[in-house]
């Protein structure tokens, strides 16, 4: 869990908002860009504590193991999901 510092609102969550990819679910909350301060940990995370700060960004997952993954472009696999389709975003 994070505490947001600051949220940004990029042109896709315009996109998003007017409905412009038809892939919308309302009610939908703008903000996937987030600057934070990490409140709560969960016990199976190892690699953040209280009081870190950290960022989430547009993407939510990526399966980690295929060439693009591998090579450190994420943003590529075919296995990567964007947060507005399993989260609202940070102005909540």
């Amino acid at each position: 869990m994070i505490k947001v510092l600051a949220c940004g609102i990029c042109h896709s969550d315009i996109h998003i908002i007017d409905h412009d990819w038809g892939v919308s679910t309302y009610p939908v909350v703008a903000g996937y860009e987030v600057i934070g301060e990490v409140v709560e940990v969960g016990t199976q995370v190892k690699h953040l504590q209280k009081s870190d700060r950290v960022g989430v960004g547009w993407q939510r997952s990526a399966c980690l193991e295929c060439r693009d993954c591998l090579g450190g472009n994420e943003n590529l696999c075919n296995q990567n999901q964007v947060l507005y389709h399993v989260r609202w975003g940070a102005f909540v």
